[in-house]
Formats: structure tokens, C-alpha cells, sequence
């Protein structure tokens, strides 16, 4: 996951935080689309581009509250999903004469 990347949450169950909402304002929703604007490698923590959280102290020091980056999917670019498609189309053409295809 970087900056830039397009994602889309998987998880948007935060029952097991009583008092979430003291810390965010904003919560991602399940299905729903978004542009990460900051990763942090160590935390696995992701900030988000339709998302903004007040600041505050974080192990001492002032942050934005991030998600867990586990809580969301990287999404493929349109061209790229119909680019895999074109060559797979191609490749089923090619082959398409032969009756069994080995795969190893």
C-alpha cells in the first residue's frame, strides 16, 4: 500500500472499541471507496483523502488517528483489469483449438 493507492474497505466493524467515537469523527464504510494519503510502514496505519480525524495525542504524540491498513483492499486501476482481460481473451483465441490444456 502507498500514497496514491486506491483501496476499499473490508472492514468497518469497530465494535470493539467503546469509545471510538471520542477519538474519530470519521469512520470508513464498508464497500466504499477510497485514496490513501498517508501509510505508515511501522503502524500499518492509513490515512485517507475523504476521511479526517481531529488530532490528537498518540503515545504521546500529536497525530491524526489512522485505520488499520489490514481494514482495507488495494483496488486494480480500470485499464489494468480490462488490459488482463484483453490478454486473456487473446490467449483463449490462440488455444482455443486445442481440446485439454495441460497446466503445470
Amino acid at each position: 500500500m502507498k500514497i496514491g493507492d486506491k483501496v476499499t474497505c473490508i472492514n468497518d466493524d469497530f465494535s470493539q472499541f467503546e469509545n471510538i467515537h471520542k477519538l474519530y469523527t470519521s469512520l470508513p464504510k464498508k464497500g466504499k471507496k477510497y485514496i490513501v494519503r498517508h501509510f505508515d510502514k511501522n503502524n500499518s496505519r492509513v490515512l485517507l483523502e475523504e476521511l479526517r480525524n481531529p488530532t490528537a495525542i498518540i503515545k504521546g504524540f500529536p497525530l491524526e488517528p489512522g485505520f488499520g491498513s489490514s481494514r482495507f483492499a488495494n483496488q486494480k486501476d480500470d485499464s489494468t483489469i480490462a488490459l488482463a482481460e484483453e490478454l486473456l481473451l487473446e490467449v483463449v483465441e490462440e488455444y482455443s483449438d486445442i481440446e485439454e490444456l495441460e497446466l503445470v
